[in-house]
């Protein structure tokens, strides 16, 4: 799992498949992936100029047919979505949109994307057992920290992975916030190779170094 910014990640499977989390034109890994999901419909969330490389390109909110269900496979990587913020009335940037679950060998990825909700029973049951979560912490346009703790402790991952802040004091505050809640490891990366074996037994929180910060919401 290797952190391009904001809320792209670059998740590569073990037989190489790969998924660029909110793929955009600002924030790219650093290799053309063969899915690209995308949250929302802001800027730097998502894009319309698609690679033709790219296998499949997933929307995560209502383009005209509905809230998307996506559920593809590519050799032994997983990605489907389950829909979220539904109903809301697009005020902060709060506009339906989609948690994206990346599965391989064992290791499921949720991706909060965009979520501006405590997350209710139904959408968690759909979510599953999750063992890495990428969660937004910039507390303006998703979730309070309180709020954020919550979603975290419903779904309870091995592994919490801060995203979608646009300065260095929007995540050392959010971590400060945490760190009497869950362990705050500081990898001196911004890559994590998850495993099954070298998973916690409880959730920690570990803050993979951002490339850059300032571009912005």
């Amino acid at each position: 799992i290797d952190f391009a910014g904001h809320s792209t990640f670059l998740i590569t499977s073990p037989q190489g498949i790969k998924v660029a989390t909110d793929y955009n034109d600002f924030h790219r890994a650093k290799e053309l992936p063969d899915i690209a999901t995308m949250s929302g419909w802001h800027y730097n969330h998502s894009t319309s100029s698609i690679e033709p490389s790219i296998t499949h390109a997933l929307y995560g909110w209502d383009r005209g047919l509905g809230p998307p269900r996506h559920d593809i496979t590519m050799k032994d990587l997983r990605v489907y979505s389950v829909p979220a913020n539904i109903g809301l009335s697009g005020d902060f940037f709060r506009f339906p949109t989609a948690v994206f679950v990346i599965e391989s060998n064992g290791i499921c990825i949720a991706h909060l994307g965009l979520v501006g909700e405590v997350l209710a029973q139904d959408a968690l049951s759909r979510i599953g057992k999750i063992a890495v979560l990428l969660v937004p912490v910039d507390q303006r346009v998703t979730l309070s920290i309180s709020e954020t703790v919550a979603n975290i402790k419903a779904i309870n991952p091995k592994i919490v992975i801060p995203m979608h802040y646009n300065a260095e004091m929007t995540v050392e505050h959010f971590l400060a916030e945490v760190k009497n809640v869950f362990p705050v490891i500081r990898p001196e990366s911004g890559t994590l190779i998850a495993s099954r074996a070298t998973l916690p037994s409880k959730t920690e929180v570990h803050f993979l170094l951002p490339p850059t910060f300032g571009r912005g919401l």
